[in-house]
Order: structure tokens, then sequence, then C-alpha cells
């Protein structure tokens, strides 16, 4: 069934980005190093087991350690959401497989009518964010019915935890934290996301046309990111000129972070591709041009660079310019400068409807070639594919550190 396969590759390049990862690598860019070094760690997690009768945790050819059950899970988690990153970056074989081997809970766990904590409200929405992740992938796309059965019942899950988000909120506001305020607002940008998408998967269609219903939401998880980076930064992001982010980023004066944690590139990288909204999407642009964020394998600097590729291809192609799959220089035509001027060159489209659906990319990622060290922009239609290398991206394999 086509919109099952689309709606589980949706699932899986909802965070399409590219960066760098792994505790070895964080801060070198060696980015085949870091995928090789995710991938050992995962397989080994696998292959780990509780000794009852001891109480430490063994493997077959290393030592036992005596790490306590709570920072083992805390190293899961970890792995997993680095391999899912890995994953939707190097989209190979290998790590679509080990994205199931190590095992979570087929048992669902509660979801409290109040959250005692912003850190068990973000434990529990990423357990069911990563079980909803390998379900999807896992399903058989000949099986419409297990399909809808899944939609429906991780909408059920979402409004659940909107609620006890919402109680949370209400009895717990004003003794929060800033820090926690920011936690419950990037929690927030998710459960909208999910939310998005899986109402997409109940429609049951496979154009792009139907993104445009969520234009309202996409727009309220731009103004929450914005709220986060303004509030890590210090600036008022959306009022800033391209040319005035640039300066702030050549002078250094946009603060570099890190985090292995839930992070705001992913979601606002997904409305600069999925909104075809022109005013929308260039706020989502700017709020990724406003970070200077490492959130995993997820790199503010290339997001928006890929973002940047895809409203240009998109536009340019609704403005009425042709893309051949079969000549790689059609696309060359329709990708922007170093330094373009994009706020210019596609000023002519002033809504969503105006960019018809065979103008519209089903995906769009960088694919990083790890055998040759060079990055590729790969972009789809229904029945079409094509991988184009991208200088930019390339150097950026190089010269992106924190």
């Amino acid at each position: 069934m086509h919109v099952v396969r689309l709606f589980r590759s949706m699932l899986v390049q909802s965070c399409l980005a590219f960066g760098c990862a792994d505790k070895l690598k964080i801060l070198s860019s060696h980015y085949d190093s870091a995928i090789k070094h995710i991938r050992s760690g995962i397989k080994i997690m696998s292959e780990v087991y509780c000794d009852p009768r001891s109480g430490t945790f063994c493997h077959p050819f290393l030592r036992s350690s005596t790490v306590t059950a709570l920072e083992m899970d805390s190293l899961r988690k970890m792995l997993v959401r680095l391999q899912d990153q890995a994953m939707t970056l190097t989209r190979e074989e290998v790590d679509m497989q080990l994205s199931q081997s190590v095992p979570i809970s087929e048992i669902d766990i509660g979801i409290p009518e109040v959250f005692r904590s912003i850190g068990e409200a973000r434990d529990i929405f990423e357990f069911y964010r990563c079980k909803a992740g390998r379900q999807f992938r896992a399903l058989d796309t000949a099986d419409p019915d297990n399909f809808t059965d899944l939609i429906h019942h991780y909408s059920r899950l979402i409004e659940k935890l909107a609620v006890s988000l919402n109680n949370f909120e209400r009895t717990r506001g004003p003794l929060l934290t800033a820090r926690d305020k920011t936690g419950l607002t990037v929690i927030r940008i998710y459960q909208k996301m999910q939310y998005i998408i899986l109402e997409y998967g109940k429609l049951g269609v496979s154009d792009q046309r139907s993104w445009d219903n969520y234009n309202s939401i996409f727009e309220e998880i731009v103004m929450l990111a914005a709220s986060v980076v303004d509030s890590a930064q210090g600036i008022d992001c959306l009022s800033l000129s391209p040319s005035q982010l640039a300066e702030l980023s050549q002078n250094g004066r946009l603060k570099p972070s890190f985090s292995l944690d839930m992070g705001v590139i992913a979601p606002v990288y997904n409305v600069a591709t999925l909104c075809r909204d022109p005013v929308i999407r260039r706020k989502a642009l700017t709020v990724l041009r406003s970070m200077s964020r490492q959130e995993g394998v997820f790199n503010s600097h290339a997001c928006a660079l890929v973002a940047e590729q895809a409203i240009a291809i998109e536009e340019r192609m609704a403005a009425g310019m042709a893309l051949n799959y079969q000549d790689e220089r059609s696309l060359l035509k329709l990708l922007p400068g170093t330094r373009p001027s994009w706020q210019s060159e596609t000023a002519e489209i002033t809504h969503s409807d105006e960019v018809p659906d065979s103008a519209r990319l089903t995906y769009i990622h960088p694919t990083l070639k790890i055998a040759d060290k060079n990055v590729c922009l790969t972009i789809g239609q229904p029945g079409k594919h094509m991988d184009i290398p991208v200088p930019a991206l390339t150097a950026m394999l190089d010269l992106v550190t924190l």
C-alpha cells in the first residue's frame, strides 16, 4: 500500500538532518568514525544482559559492569536516540537493522494524569516516539488495517500526553525554573509535530498538498522554537534579516551549544521542508540560521543549508522551471548559490496554494557517502529519485565543529 509506505518513510525521515555525533567524536567532525562508533555501541548494547545472581551487566566478550540499572537505561536511551539519528543520515540497511536490535519494552508505560517533572514527561514522550517509529517501520505495507490501528492508537496516546502536560503546566507552571520552561516548550514542539504527522497519516493520502492543512500549527512550532532560541541567544531572531544573522554568526555572537537530548533543530527543519507557505517556511529558516547548535547528529547550520535548497527547488519549479531527474544539470539550475538572495528570487510565490503537488518534493535530505567522504543532496518524488553532489555540504563535513 503506497500510503503506508510513504507514511512509514515519513516517520523515518521526519528528523532528516546532518551533523556529527558520539561521545568520542563530538568535537572533531569525523563523521564516518562517529557513525561507526554509534553502530559499535548499539551492537554491544544489544549483546548485554543482566545477571540476576550478581546484579551485574554482562557481555560475552567484555568485562562485567557494576553500573546501576538506571545508569544502563540512560546509556541505552542515549545510544538508541543516536542510532535513530544516524539512520536518518546514512539510510543504510545496516542502520535499519540495528535500530531494531536494542529491545524496548513491549508494554506501554503508564501516562499519569499529571506529570511529576519535566524529566518524566520527556522520558515518557521519548519512549512512545521511539516505539512508534519502530512499529511503523516494521509494518507490512500490504496490511492497511494494522496501519490504521497504529495511527489511532498513537493518536489517543498523543491526546493523553497532551492532557497530562496541560495539567502539569497548570499546577506547576509558576514554580518552574527557566530551564524547565525551556524543556516544557521543547516537548510542546514535538507534541505538535507528532500530532501533524499522525493526522496526515489518518487522511490516507500520498499527496504533498495535504500538509497545507496544518500551516497554522507549523507556525506555532516555529514561534515556540524561536522563543527557545531567543532565550538561549538573547536575541529576537525573527526580527533580524539574513545579513544581520550572518554578521552575528561571523562575529561569533551566536553562542554554540551541544546536546544529546531532545532539541528544536529537527522539528524546525520539518517546518521548512513540509510547510509550503513562503512566510512560515522562511521564518523556520531564520530560526535555523539563528542557532549555532549541535543536537546529537543534527547540526543547525547544515539543516539551514538543506532547507534553503528545498525552498529554492520547489518554488522555482512552481514558477515554471523544469526538473529533469535524468539530467543532473537541470537540478543544479534550481539550486541557490552559495549566498543566495532567495527572498527576491522567489517573491512571486505568496501562498502555499501556488506550489502545485508536481513541484513538491516527497523528501529532501543530505546523504553521507562514508566511503567517498562527501555529501549528496538526496531528493525525490513518487517514482523519481536523485542524488546530487553539493560542495557546500561536503565542505561542512570538515568545517562544522563546536
